[in-house]
């Protein structure tokens, strides 16, 4: 996961393609690249300057050995600076075209409180499965560059925007998300993955 400024993003951009080679050594396949992130709980603030570029590798082991065998990613400069963290998923997206993620960020100083009472409520009123799928739920986050860093995170991949805002905006899904919110921080952002390659 490579978050870059907006207008770097296009450089980055280039610069993945041009190590797909590499990526493909290590077996890895480039998700997509996101150019419009909507910040939806006005807790992001780096999400209105910020484009993301995913990446999938096998294992966190492949995803290290890529970076590191990369120079121009492991200059400090590169991309005027970026933020690169791995996250371990469960299932890799049904689609590779046009993916639309909703992320969400915690960040809790009592992470198995968290998971144990606040997490079932987050998934309250979930359409059915052909609709969403969750790729991850994890605290397994490990960052290779830069700053960024969370407790926890999940991710889901929607049919569309508008059943995600349906569902997101739903009565029960707001009074999950501020009781779980009273004792976490919890940031949620939606982007829709344009592909570049085709894996």
């Amino acid at each position: 996961m490579i978050s870059v400024l907006k207008k770097y993003l296009q450089s980055a951009r280039n610069s993945i393609v041009a190590q797909r080679s590499v990526i493909e050594n290590y077996k890895g396949c480039i998700l997509g690249l996101a150019d419009n992130i909507q910040d939806l709980s006005t807790s992001c603030s780096w999400a209105q300057n910020h484009g993301m570029i995913l990446i999938v590798f096998p294992s966190f082991f492949y995803a290290q050995k890529f970076v590191q065998a990369t120079p121009d990613i492991m200059q400090y400069d590169w991309q005027h600076g970026v933020d690169i963290s791995t996250l371990s998923i469960q299932r890799l997206p049904a689609s590779f075209k046009n993916i639309i993620f909703e992320m969400t960020v915690i960040d809790s100083v009592k992470i198995d409180q968290f998971k144990d009472v606040f997490l079932p409520k987050l998934s309250i009123g979930l359409p059915d499965s052909q609709k969403i799928i969750c790729l991850s739920q994890t605290d397994d986050i490990k960052p290779l560059r830069g700053g960024w860093t969370a407790n926890f995170i999940i991710v889901n991949q929607w049919d569309s925007t508008d059943l995600f805002l349906e569902w997101f905006n739903s009565k029960e899904q707001k009074e999950a998300r501020s009781e779980a919110g009273a004792n976490n921080f919890i940031s949620t952002i939606l982007l829709e993955l344009k592909n570049i390659i085709s894996c």
